[in-house]
């Protein structure tokens, strides 16, 4: 799907800080509106790697 979500609210965790390649890892979860008005929630995102 490619749109838009305007985040009302949510969260971001770090759960991992590798200093030696200075990456950062987690998790993160978020509720919103996309563009046609409809509320849309986001509730297993992850990341990893990420410089």
């Amino acid at each position: 799907m490619v749109g838009h979500v305007r985040f009302s609210g949510g969260e971001v965790v770090i759960d991992k800080y590798d200093a030696t390649t200075k990456t950062i890892s987690g998790h993160f979860a978020a509720s919103g509106i996309v563009e046609s008005g409809k509320p849309e929630e986001l509730t297993a995102g992850k990341f990893s790697g990420i410089r």
